[in-house]
């Protein structure tokens, strides 16, 4: 009977470790500023599958790559691009062979309360009339890939001499975002994943022929395993689904 008992203790204190919670855990995301909407709605899915907490840190993908550099204590980079996870990849700042594309952005010119032509297109956009007084807003080219998107863009369709000196520069594509809302420019190049509730008749989705494509990577920076669960999330197909839904292609 003694042997009897002793089993079934040992049962009992299998099937009350097997339900007993995860321990609950802290996730720090850097996530570049474009991504911020579909990055909340994926934190909250995976807190609430998960009962962990993740916390979204927004901002210039470059900037964020410096403060990596220097040591903040993120645990995953998502950035607006791949070259900036590739660097820290050759730095060995980075888990070995766990950069992804998670998402490929789109880039689209944005005009409030200023419908542009249903046959608008790239010819059209060449010839962008534009007063003297009117201010252009991209993102900045030396700190955000959308802003490199949209320099190239203007480069490629010659627009670029024309207009450089009437070019306002968000630290951001969020930024830049938020000069065109406010009116302190009338129009900019804005990533497509923001303008979902905008009117479509006062926005262009740019061609992608004509500007480098955007495919924005996310890369490991410890091999905790909860850092391990959330990318393995981030490529499931529910998670592709909310990418998508933001506005984003998927690889």
């Amino acid at each position: 009977m003694r042997w009897l008992l002793s089993f079934v203790l040992c049962l009992c204190f299998s099937l009350a470790s097997a339900n007993q919670a995860e321990p609950q855990g802290t996730l720090k995301l850097a996530v570049a500023s474009n991504f911020g909407a579909a990055a909340t709605e994926l934190a909250r899915r995976f807190e609430s599958e998960t009962g962990h907490t993740l916390l979204i840190s927004l901002g210039a993908t470059a900037k964020h790559y410096l403060q990596i550099q220097h040591g903040a204590p993120f645990d995953i980079f998502l950035a607006a691009d791949s070259k900036h996870p590739q660097l820290l990849a050759q730095q060995r700042l980075t888990i070995a062979d766990s950069r992804m594309t998670y998402a490929i952005g789109q880039l689209a010119l944005w005009r409030p309360n200023e419908p542009f032509a249903a046959d608008f297109d790239e010819r059209a956009f060449s010839k962008l009339p534009l007063t003297k007084s009117s201010k252009f807003a991209i993102a900045n080219p030396l700190l955000a890939p959308y802003g490199t998107a949209a320099k190239e863009v203007l480069i490629n369709t010659q627009l670029w001499p024309q207009i450089h000196t009437q070019l306002v520069t968000g630290e951001n594509v969020s930024q830049t975002y938020q000069f065109v809302a406010s009116g302190a420019a009338q129009i900019g190049l804005v990533a497509w994943s923001q303008l979902q509730q905008q009117a479509p008749a006062d926005i262009w989705k740019v061609p992608s022929h004509l500007h480098t494509a955007i495919e924005q990577q996310a890369i490991q920076l410890n091999n905790q395993p909860l850092t391990q669960r959330f990318m393995a999330f981030l490529a499931s197909p529910a998670a592709k689904l909310v990418i998508r839904q933001h506005g984003y292609l998927v690889p």
